[in-house]
């Protein structure tokens, strides 16, 4: 095949991280766009060290989903990493991100910021691609995990607790494994936590991975009921 890639010229501005717009960008670039990652300058990306079978070394999965990028790091918590990104995003045809709900947005560069800066990104592939993961924040499963951190939340907080990311994971690469375990949820009738974990066992359940929600007497949440609970399941 000759010629220029049918993509040649198009600018891409890549926010994503793990795979639900990895893969997106990733095939634009396959296409001969050209894809700007930035990441975090504190350890880049989190996808770089999922399923990493070393910590001094990139995951196969996170080169996969990210070859023929170029990358930079920019803190957008900080006041010069959001005037770098306001630079680029005026020179940028896509504006690629899907974090957590809300939190571009408190970043300051929600779709109608940003096209402020560049009304040339079209609004139908900004929430095509920010919609692969992202759900009603209205929505989100409630009990004591929702308030471990004071109200504060953001897409570490997301990815962390899987009462909130399980319900939206499509991927089979991530699913498949976790269908091929056996996983014991244990906690106590009176414990704080239990409503989390009836959530949990919910979303286990809705995407068909094998679990066990097993309900002590009492509150549990004790070292004595988990020095009991321990023979019992390993």
């Amino acid at each position: 095949m000759s010629g220029e890639n049918c993509l040649a010229g198009l600018k891409i501005l890549d926010l994503t991280q793990f795979e639900a717009g990895t893969s997106i960008t990733e095939t634009l670039a396959w296409l001969g766009a050209d894809v700007v990652k930035v990441e975090n300058p504190k350890g880049g990306e989190q996808g770089r060290s999922a399923s990493s079978e070393r910590k001094d070394a990139d995951s196969y999965y996170f080169m996969l989903l990210n070859a023929n990028k170029r990358s930079v790091t920019l803190n957008l918590k900080d006041p010069r990493g959001k005037e770098m990104l306001r630079d680029l995003i005026k020179k940028a045809d896509v504006f690629a991100e899907n974090f957590a709900p809300g939190v571009i947005e408190k970043l300051g560069f929600s779709y109608e910021e940003v096209s402020k800066l560049n009304p040339r990104i079209p609004a139908d592939l900004n929430t095509l691609i920010v919609a692969c993961l992202q759900s009603d924040p209205d929505k989100r499963p409630a009990g004591m995990f929702e308030d471990l951190f004071s109200g504060y939340y953001d897409e570490n907080i997301y990815f962390l607790t899987p009462n909130h990311f399980l319900p939206n994971l499509r991927d089979p690469y991530l699913l498949d494994p976790m269908r091929r375990m056996h996983i014991t949820l244990a906690v106590g009738e009176y414990d704080p936590f239990r409503e989390s974990n009836r959530v949990l066992s919910q979303a286990l359940g809705e995407q068909g991975i094998p679990h066990h929600l097993a309900i002590w007497p009492g509150e549990a949440h004790k070292a004595r009921y988990w020095r009991e609970m321990l023979p019992h399941y390993l």
